[in-house]
C-alpha cells in the first residue's frame, strides 16, 4: 500500500484493485497471471510466472494533485479496514473481466456501509458495459461513474468540477514497480523487468482487440520519445542491476519521429547504452518494416511482441488487417539472425478454423 500526503481541503482517493482472494488453479488453467498461461504455456519447467503491480493505479496516483492511496490485491478484511479508517471520499476500482464478480462484491459492501463514498470503476473490465450482461446492470446500480478510457484526464476533470482542484500542464511522471519473473509457482526471482508506458490505444482497430473499443481507434500520446527516455534514465539509475525493460505501447514502432527521438536519447547517453539494457516492445508487421535491423538494435530492442493473428492470407484480407501486411516468416527469421527475440500472438476463432 502506498500513500501520498493528504491535504485537508482536498478529497482523499483510494485507488484499488478488486479484493481477493483470487481463485487458485492448476498452472495450465490459471487465468490471473497473463504471462505463463499465454507466453510460456506448456513449456514444462521453463514456464515463467510474472508478478506485476496494478501499474495503472500507481500512474494515476503519481499524476494527480490530490492525496491518494494505492491498495493492491487486498483481502476483504484489509479493504474494509482501510475504508473504515482512511477517511476516503472517492474509491476508484480498476478491474478486468475475470474479476468483475469481485468488483461487484466490493461495490455492494461500499454502498451498504459507506453510501456517501463516491465509487468509480475503470480498466479493461468496463468492456462489460458494452453489452447487456446481467452483472453489468448490477454494477451500474452501485457505481457512481464509469471511466472506460484514459484515467488521468478523467480524474483531472472530475476534481476540478467537484472540488475546483486545478492541475498545471506538465509532463507525466512514471515510477512504476518492476515486474518479477520467476519459475512456475516459486517466488524466487529469475529476472526483473523495468516497466514503462508510452501511449494508450491503437489506430489499427482490430475487431478482436479491447484496446480498440476503449480508446475508439485512437492513440492517446502520454510521452514523447524524448520524455520516455528521460523516465527510463531515472528508473534505470534507481535499479542499477536490472537489465530488462518493457514499454507498453500498442505499436511502439508506428511513429518514426518518436522512435528516432528515443534512439537519440541512447546515443547521447553512452553509459546507459553500454549497460546492455534490452527492451521488449509491441509492434506490428507493417511498422517493423519501416526500420533497418541496425535501427532496432540502436534502440536497444531485445524482444518484439508482434501480432501474427493468422497465417492464412485469406483471413488477413477478409478481416482487413492492414497492420499484418508482409511476410511474417521471413521477417522473424531476419530478426532472429541478428539476435532479436520475437513473441508472436495468434487469434483463435477465425471463421476458417475448425476443431
Amino acid at each position: 500500500m502506498f500513500n501520498m500526503r493528504k491535504h485537508n481541503d482536498h478529497p482523499h482517493i483510494l485507488f484499488t484493485s478488486p479484493w481477493g482472494f483470487y481463485p487458485k488453479r492448476f498452472i495450465d488453467d490459471d487465468p490471473i497471471d497473463i504471462f505463463y498461461y499465454r507466453n510460456t504455456f506448456k513449456q514444462g519447467i521453463y514456464q515463467l510466472r510474472c508478478f506485476q503491480s496494478w501499474h495503472s493505479l500507481h500512474f494515476l496516483a503519481q499524476n494527480l494533485n490530490v492525496a491518494s492511496t494505492v491498495l493492491e490485491n487486498p483481502s476483504p478484511r484489509q479493504f474494509k479496514r482501510e475504508m473504515m479508517h482512511g477517511g476516503y471520499r472517492v474509491v476508484a476500482i480498476s478491474f478486468n473481466l475475470l474479476l468483475a464478480e469481485k468488483t461487484l462484491e466490493m461495490c455492494r459492501w461500499l454502498k451498504s456501509e459507506l453510501p456517501e463514498v463516491m465509487i468509480i470503476v475503470g480498466g479493461y473490465g468496463t468492456a462489460i458495459f458494452k453489452d447487456n450482461f446481467p452483472i453489468a446492470e448490477q454494477l451500474r446500480y452501485y457505481v457512481d461513474d464509469i471511466c472506460p478510457g484514459e484515467g488521468v484526464s478523467y480524474f483531472k476533470k472530475l476534481l476540478f468540477e467537484k472540488w475546483k482542484i486545478e492541475h498545471n500542464e506538465k509532463p507525466f511522471m512514471q515510477k512504476l514497480l518492476p515486474n518479477i519473473h520467476s519459475l512456475i509457482r516459486t517466488r524466487i526471482p529469475l529476472f526483473k523487468q523495468l516497466v514503462f508506458v508510452r501511449s494508450l490505444g491503437c489506430e489499427a482497430g482490430c475487431n478482436f482487440c479491447a484496446t480498440s473499443y476503449h480508446f475508439k481507434k485512437k492513440v492517446v500520446e502520454l510521452f514523447t520519445g524524448e520524455e520516455l527516455f528521460t523516465a527510463i534514465k531515472k528508473q534505470s539509475d534507481k535499479f542499477l542491476r536490472i537489465k530488462s525493460a518493457i514499454i507498453y505501447d500498442e505499436d511502439f514502432l508506428a511513429n518514426p519521429d518518436n522512435v528516432n527521438a528515443f534512439k537519440k536519447g541512447f546515443q547521447d547517453n553512452p553509459e546507459l547504452y553500454n549497460r546492455g539494457l534490452l527492451f521488449t516492445v509491441f509492434a506490428s508487421v507493417r511498422s517493423v518494416q519501416q526500420y533497418s535491423i541496425r535501427d532496432l538494435i540502436e534502440c536497444g530492442i531485445g524482444t518484439l511482441y508482434i501480432g501474427v493473428e493468422s497465417f492464412l492470407e485469406e483471413t488477413i484480407e477478409n478481416e482487413k488487417l492492414k497492420k499484418r501486411i508482409g511476410q511474417v516468416k521471413e521477417l522473424f527469421s531476419d530478426l532472429h539472425t541478428h539476435g532479436i527475440n520475437t513473441l508472436g500472438s495468434l487469434i483463435i476463432g477465425w471463421d476458417s478454423h475448425d476443431e
